[in-house]
């Protein structure tokens, strides 16, 4: 099959393919013109579990205007999805499949000098070692706690990590949270600054008293707390360390024509920084 996605880095391998695949039905497409502007965002992914078939999650389309697509042209971007997604094949371990999710995000566009095509592709994985529940999440006291506080470390030779990176936490938070959800609508940007912990163990907490500032950090922190057992530690002269984490999350939601009860279901991470630790004690 076509895009074969590869063991390395765990990231896939097939963009080039499925991307003159896309090219080539949409312009076959007379449902879209190269002489008319258009640009749309394209969320989707595939899963494998235990088989070579692949498994094709919901399709997510925006656009800056509602009305800049039509239910037609919508639907026809899902069909072409569909149609492709026989091609694609899992990686490999031992003969085994490798199971794991790989999220698909494109732009498709056309405008004056650019035909229409997948001009912005990005497929990324989420780790096929990815744990989730709360068996892992720690809560600390400021004075039960006091002794392994006081002495957070906030700088290392070797700070502590994510397993996969911080496009692999993005990803499994997106996944959480189902951006499959995610509808169309005007889109609001924000981002929240969340301080953590993550011990010589390599398990994610928080002090017992802290507050999220709103109902979007909120989510996130639930989300992160489902992840708490996906970090290594902090490492220092070949020792592990307790260290002290501040992570800036970058995110978007959907406002128009939600109630409040589904507003935080419209969040999406877009993007997250790593900025240095604070001491959570003085010494």
């Amino acid at each position: 099959m076509r895009y074969k996605v590869s063991r390395i880095n765990g990231t896939d391998r097939g963009e080039a393919l499925f991307q003159q695949d896309m090219d080539s039905l949409l312009r076959q497409s007379p449902l879209f013109s190269s002489d008319d502007f258009f640009s749309a965002d394209v969320y989707t992914s595939i899963r494998f579990e235990n088989d070579e078939k692949a498994i094709q999650q919901n399709v997510v389309i925006r656009t800056e205007k509602e009305e800049s697509i039509s239910v037609e042209q919508e639907a026809e971007i899902k069909r072409m999805i569909e149609r492709l997604k026989s091609g694609w094949r899992p990686a490999m371990e031992n003969n085994n499949v490798v199971n794991t999710s790989y999220m698909i995000r494109m732009q498709i566009k056309s405008a004056a000098n650019y035909p229409i095509g997948v001009y912005r592709l990005d497929l990324g994985s989420t780790s096929q070692k990815t744990k989730f529940g709360l068996p892992c999440f720690q809560s600390y006291n400021i004075n039960k706690d006091y002794e392994i506080l006081r002495y957070l470390f906030t700088a290392s030779e070797i700070m502590a990590e994510y397993n996969g990176g911080l496009q692999c936490m993005a990803n499994d938070i997106n996944m959480l949270l189902d951006i499959s959800r995610y509808s169309r609508g005007e889109r609001i940007q924000d981002s929240c600054t969340i301080d953590f912990i993550v011990n010589r163990e390599g398990k994610f907490g928080l002090l017992d008293t802290y507050k999220p500032k709103n109902e979007h950090e909120e989510l996130i922190l639930k989300r992160l707390r489902q992840l708490s057992c996906n970090w290594k530690p902090g490492i220092s002269g070949g020792r592990r360390l307790n260290t002290s984490n501040k992570y800036r999350f970058f995110y978007s939601y959907v406002s128009k024509n939600t109630s409040e009860q589904d507003h935080p279901r419209q969040l999406k991470i877009d993007k997250i920084v790593r900025l240095r630790g604070e001491a959570v004690v003085n010494r």
